[in-house]
């Protein structure tokens, strides 16, 4: 039987890649007899390799997230460790560029009008991003704690089981992107009845599906709560205890996002009304 000599997991017969960090098996033999040649009990690391283990990584991430899609409610207890992190990094991503979109959009109908309304740069996406981070870290560490008494799960296990039961959801993010380049220019909307009604259909659609995708991460967590015997309250109490709890994060991230950009706001207004002040002063004592 071999093992890895990156993380020293069990690697199964037939396998190109360590299932745990998704070290090359072609590396972990070049190395073993480097290291019974030499006498030492570590490899020197090289460039290659650290590609080769990315590469891995990547194929691995891959394989996993495709079978997650397949089978969200059967979570694989040999993925990597980090695999549950990558797919929450991809979906805070993927859901900020949705609403980084959504605000492009409406400045640039607003910018035909008045062009010196700029309020959605490189930072506003940044900080979207940042909120849903908070948002997932916050909840995966609340869902952790109503199952850690049981230690059967490390954070990242846990991660990894709550991911490989979100990640079909990554198909939601990838349609409200989709979608956000199907509405009418606001132009079209203020002369069409019918344009106005599109957009608000498709704007609904992009709601709903960003609802489903956080009711899901409340039922997976919901689940591993409940299932959870460790602990001498019941499963209902759980379940209600976890969504109230979810609630609040989001509403507290929520008020936190809506307030920054309520101050952003106020100094573009801000900015605009000291603009036209100023046109105005001129042309009064131009005249």
């Amino acid at each position: 039987m071999k093992y890895c000599v990156n993380c020293g997991a069990e690697i199964p017969a037939g396998s190109n890649f360590c299932i745990k960090c998704g070290t090359p098996v072609e590396e972990t033999v070049t190395q073993n007899v480097t290291n019974q040649t030499t006498g030492t009990g570590t490899a020197t690391p090289n460039v290659a390799g650290t590609a080769e283990k990315t590469k891995g990584f990547a194929v691995n991430y891959w394989s996993w997230l495709v079978e997650s899609i397949k089978h969200p409610f059967q979570a694989s207890e040999s993925a990597h460790a980090y695999f549950g992190l990558v797919s929450f990094v991809v979906l805070a991503i993927l859901n900020s560029t949705v609403f980084y979109l959504i605000y492009r959009y409406f400045q640039n109908g607003i910018s035909t009008y008045s062009s010196s309304l700029k309020f959605v740069t490189v930072g506003t996406f940044v900080v979207l991003f940042i909120a849903y981070a908070v948002l997932y870290a916050a909840k995966l560490a609340v869902g952790y704690l109503f199952q850690k008494k049981s230690g059967n799960k490390t954070f990242f296990e846990y991660t990894n089981t709550i991911a490989h039961n979100l990640n079909f959801t990554l198909v939601f993010s990838l349609l409200m992107i989709l979608t956000t380049f199907l509405f009418p220019t606001l132009t079209e909307m203020t002369s069409s009845e019918d344009s106005f009604k599109s957009f608000i259909y498709k704007l609904m659609f992009i709601i709903i599906l960003a609802s489903f995708q956080g009711t899901v991460f409340l039922l997976s967590a919901a689940v591993n709560a409940a299932t959870d015997t460790s602990t001498k309250l019941d499963s209902f109490y759980k379940v209600v205890l976890i969504s109230v709890i979810f609630l609040i994060i989001s509403y507290v991230v929520f008020r936190g996002y809506t307030g920054y950009e309520t101050q952003q706001l106020e100094r573009v207004f801000s900015s605009i009304t000291s603009e036209i002040s100023s046109l105005f002063s001129s042309s009064l004592f131009g005249i």
